[in-house]
């Protein structure tokens, strides 16, 4: 599971997703997402089918890491609970935090009624990348 990643490879997600933080360089854009962020320490519960692993956007420099941040936050926790065909997620969340921060300062509900829907969908496909989409009536 040490290659569990995030993907960000469809160009689309360019147009969704914010360029990382500056410090100290208001007003100059940062760098784009890479294509694919690695989870740290990715683990998977097949009993509930249940993943869990986090996202730094920070840059391992050997001795020290780069702190960089994508709107404020650093560190993104992810807790997501498969459906049984894992064509969705029915259940998770995901804490944000800011650098340096025990608690997170958000946190993201997916599945249930309040939380946000994620359906993969193997449909069309758009120069050549399989695109993700939300369709909230597909899990309902």
């Amino acid at each position: 599971m040490h290659d569990a990643y995030i993907s960000y490879e469809n160009d689309g997600c360019h147009e969704v997703f914010p360029r990382l933080d500056t410090k100290g360089l208001p007003g100059i854009p940062g760098e784009r997402l890479p294509r694919k962020m690695p989870f740290r320490q990715p683990s998977y519960d097949p009993l509930t089918r249940t993943f869990r692993g986090s996202v730094s956007f920070a840059v391992d420099q050997g001795k020290y890491e780069y702190v960089r941040t994508l709107d404020g936050v650093e560190v993104e926790e992810y807790e997501l609970t498969f459906s049984s065909d894992f064509s969705a997620i029915i259940a998770g969340e995901c804490r944000s935090f800011y650098p340096n921060a025990s608690k997170p300062h958000k946190c993201q509900a997916f599945g249930g009624d309040d939380g946000a829907d994620y359906v993969r969908w193997l449909g069309e496909k758009d120069q050549g990348f399989v695109r993700t989409v939300c369709m909230p009536e597909a899990i309902s």
